[in-house]
């Protein structure tokens, strides 16, 4: 994890090119193997459309990209070489559609389709009974309607079982699931080995004791707190 941390192959919650929504984290493990799933939900107007980027480090992964992926075998190499226990991959639960303007949501759009479920779109009272206070008072902003999903609809905006599994090795059991815990400031210079949370949370990987989780640092992973 700490390596992750230097490389920046560690998400940052607190990464100023995304407007941050919601996430998770899960252990896995087996007398052989571990891993760590991190999955970060919210709007990147890089990317342009709302997505899942999901994080995964461990002992044994599988289903790395191949040759194809890239533009030469040396670039191949070099990330095998870079990223010997990590991967990211991106889910879009967000169908796209007339419904975005940009980092706007759409003047007139009614609906917004995350995972073949037809969603009316919130009134501006229901953004702010969700805890989302629109900072335009004419326009709402993907990322406001990224914070209303995660708040009302968040099983859907999140990652599937499957999803969370892609890139680790059969035979890993759910150990741990954490909707919020103290995560490290990156852009501080803090790593997740200087937090107390995370040198838990890698006993319980190295043992499979869950006792060993018992966080005294507060949660920090809503986006009020990003």
């Amino acid at each position: 994890m700490g390596r992750c941390c230097r490389k920046f192959s560690f998400p940052s919650l607190g990464n100023g090119h995304l407007h941050l929504a919601a996430s998770r984290l899960f252990l896995y493990r087996s007398e052989d193997d571990w891993a760590m799933t991190i999955e970060v939900f919210g709007f990147s107007p890089r990317a342009g459309e709302p997505e899942v980027q999901v994080y995964s480090s461990g002992s044994n992964l599988v289903n790395r990209p191949g040759r194809e992926d890239f533009y030469n075998d040396h670039a191949w190499h070099q990330h095998l070489l870079n990223h010997p226990h990590d991967e990211t991959r991106f889910v879009f639960p967000m169908e796209s559609g007339s419904w975005q303007d940009g980092e706007l949501v759409a003047s007139g759009a009614r609906e917004v389709v995350v995972r073949g479920n037809y969603i009316n779109l919130p009134s501006r009272n229901e953004y702010q009974e969700a805890g989302v206070e629109p900072e335009d008072p004419d326009r709402i902003q993907v990322y406001e309607l990224c914070r209303y999903l995660a708040a009302t609809r968040r099983d859907l905006v999140l990652c599937t079982p499957e999803e969370l599994v892609v890139n680790l090795p059969p035979g890993l059991n759910l150990v741990l699931k954490l909707d919020e815990w103290h995560h490290p400031y990156l852009s501080s210079g803090e790593t997740a080995s200087s937090t107390g949370t995370f040198r838990q949370v890698a006993e319980v990987l190295a043992t499979g004791n869950l006792s060993a989780y018992h966080p005294r640092e507060s949660p920090n992973t809503h986006w009020k707190n990003r």
